[in-house]
Parts: C-alpha cells; structure tokens; sequence
C-alpha cells in the first residue's frame, strides 16, 4: 500500500526512485492505495519517491538541464518540493549537486518555488 495516491491516475506510468536507482513502473487499475496490473517493478523498494508529475524546475532561476537532471536524480522534481527544503536541506543539495556551491541560496530557489507553489 501507498502512503497517499490520490494523485496517481486509474491507470498510468511513473518513476520510483530511492537510493539505489530508478525504475518506471505502469498499472492497469488502482483501488484506494492499491495499484494492480503492475509492470516494470524488479525490485522492492523499501523507502521510495513514486513521481507521477514533474514540474519544469528550469522555470526556477539557476536551475538549467543539468542541475535538473541531479535535482531529480536526488529525489526532486516538484516545485513544492523545493518549497519545502529547509536551510540543511539546501545545504545537502548543493553538496549534491556538485560544481555549484551555494547555488540553491544565492539564486534564492526556496523562495522562487514557494512563489510558484501559490
């Protein structure tokens, strides 16, 4: 069972990712927090993200293709997701995203998703 899967659609395709990777699944149906007729899985994931929608982070200023590409390779492909980092959190991603330090301050990214997020 899903925590909330409200968001997903009677039947569709998305991505889970942890640690360990990514895989993209697709179902057939889904019942409360059930989803059934599932292909792609091979493997368990014991604590996952399951994106079923993707805002486009390049909207936000400082984040381009490839700052993208290693926001959702951590996890992150949502706007209030973003909106929602703490001042750890900021630092763990610019340490993550290597190349860039103190990007997701300076170009106040928090911020800038909070405002898209309203």
């Amino acid at each position: 069972d899903l925590e909330d899967a409200s968001d997903f659609e009677k039947a569709g395709t998305a991505t889970i990712t942890d640690v360990d990777g990514s895989e993209i699944i697709t179902w057939t149906s889904k019942k409360g927090n059930a989803l059934f007729g599932i292909a792609g899985l091979t493997r368990a994931f014991v604590a996952a993200s399951i994106v079923v929608a993707k805002d486009d982070l390049q909207v936000i200023k400082g984040i381009g293709p490839f700052i993208e590409e290693k926001l959702n390779a951590l996890g992150i492909y949502m706007f209030v997701q973003i909106a929602r980092m703490t001042p750890e959190l900021e630092e763990e991603v610019n340490v993550a995203i290597e190349f860039f330090p103190g990007r997701v301050k300076r170009d106040e990214w928090v911020r800038q998703a909070k405002e898209l997020v309203e």
